[in-house]
């Protein structure tokens, strides 16, 4: 059932107790869409990490059925957005923290998971550390992995051979005099990569840093009104184009000449908002800008400059998401695989494929395997979970669509002697703490007290 006394007062026994989500019923296929922020391809299979929990899938490209294949270790198991970026790199993939703890690795062949720890911040520090919004993006450079800052303060460079960091931060002082908001954010969402450059677009100023990957040496460029802040970048073989974070104009940018434009003719009906965008990239003589809380999805001729609604990704704000509302009504995530573009808006993914003209919507369901593992998974995760009990109510499951009450006593009936002693005990032993009268005489006890504050 829903949380009343009766749960409390029923954790006495020790035995489980989950607490009920009415809308998991066999109808609600969006219980199950996988949403996810980091799609990539490597060796003809998408990989992403699960945008709401711990864990890593691999799914056919032509079915969109996904295959669970393992967690994290020493990561929280209800984890959201752990990762924020993945790179494919001689076979192995390496993992981007956002609200992980630490960088991983898998090994597709081996069928293994490595972690590689980071350092604390320290020294400059120009803007907030969110520990949840580690790095923003990742690009691989020769034998090295570049892992792009959100909030911790230095680029990362991760030796591939050897598993060193490096950490490159003397940008700092310079971009931290261009902010008057300590609170935001240094880059997001994606960078690009021309030769040894590494460009990124400065969500906390007008700036983009052009940050050289072989010498560690960086460029900052202001470019266009002091109040524009840009959320991404993308390139079009000649010019950089940016998205705004918030309001303002899409600029055009010619790094050589150091000259922009700035559009802001925009479609009528549209709306900006705090984060507007997400992504920005460019495709087919377009640039495609995707909202996260503007409420239309745009692309931009680049001949022309013209800024026109997309279409073919406008989509009416999905108010029965899998995401909560605060994570946004339209994108959390877009990118480009073999020209194609990708879109999710956390319940199903848009794609485009400009060159054979197809259009393609999709909600990514894990396969039937992979439903038993993510049941047999969430329930050892709870388990664990119980270890650092405080309270009788951290000894309490709760429904979801891969734990749900057949699944729970199907669990009990099958678990060892050993698991269901070590649980319950505890469970009692809590409850007993916490119970200041645990052999059934609290109405008596209540009593008494009430009697004593009113007669005396």
């Amino acid at each position: 059932g829903d949380w009343s006394s009766l749960v409390a007062l029923y954790q006495c026994t020790g035995k489980p107790v989950m607490i009920q989500d009415v809308d998991v019923v066999p109808q609600n296929v969006n219980l199950y869409a996988l949403a996810f922020e980091n799609l990539i391809e490597a060796q003809g299979i998408f990989w992403f990490t699960s945008y709401n929990f711990n864990a890593l899938f691999k799914m056919d490209m032509q079915t969109w059925k996904a295959e669970f294949v393992g967690i994290f270790a020493d990561e929280d198991p209800n984890g959201s957005r752990l990762y924020s970026c993945i790179i494919s790199h001689e076979g192995k993939l390496y993992f981007a923290p956002l609200s992980a703890k630490e960088i991983a690795k898998y090994d597709p062949e081996q069928g293994s998971f490595e972690k590689i720890s980071l350092r604390e911040p320290q020294g400059n520090i120009k803007s907030k550390y969110w520990p949840g919004f580690k790095f923003s993006t990742a690009v691989q450079y020769k034998n090295y992995i570049f892992f792009v800052p959100c909030s911790y303060p230095a680029i990362v460079r991760l030796d591939t051979s050897t598993n060193q960091l490096d950490y490159f931060s003397d940008w700092l002082d310079e971009l931290g005099q261009l902010t008057t908001d300590f609170n935001e954010i240094y880059f997001w969402h994606k960078a690009v990569v021309i030769g040894s450059s590494l460009i990124v677009a400065a969500c906390n100023s007008n700036a983009v840093l052009v940050f050289d990957m072989e010498t560690g040496a960086y460029t900052l460029h202001q470019i266009g009104n002091k109040a524009n802040r840009f959320s991404d970048i993308c390139h079009d073989g000649t010019d950089f184009w940016l998205a705004p974070r918030n309001e303002g104009p899409i600029v055009k940018w010619n790094m050589e000449s150091n000259k922009w434009v700035e559009f802001g003719e925009f479609p009528e009906g549209y709306v900006s908002g705090k984060l507007s965008f997400n992504d920005i990239i460019y495709l087919d003589g377009y640039v495609w800008l995707f909202p996260y809380r503007a409420n239309k999805a745009l692309k931009v001729g680049i001949q022309d400059g013209k800024i026109v609604v997309a279409e073919e990704f406008q989509q009416p704000i999905d108010t029965n998401s899998c995401l909560p509302e605060k994570y946004g009504g339209y994108y959390i995530s877009a990118c480009m695989q073999r020209a194609t573009l990708y879109a999710h808006t956390g319940k199903k993914v848009v794609c485009v494929d400009r060159l054979n003209g197809i259009n393609r919507q999709e909600i990514v369901l894990p396969s039937l395997e992979a439903k038993k593992a993510l049941s047999s998974y969430s329930f050892i995760n709870a388990q664990n979970s119980f270890n650092d009990s405080k309270t009788v109510y951290d000894y309490i499951y709760f429904e979801t669509a891969y734990s749900d009450l057949d699944r729970l006593i199907y669990h009990i009936l099958h678990r060892c002697e050993s698991e269901e002693s070590s649980a319950d005990n505890a469970q009692i032993e809590l409850f007993r703490r916490t119970n200041a009268m645990p052999e059934g005489n609290s109405g008596s006890g209540i009593l008494s007290y009430c009697k004593q504050m009113i007669l005396h």
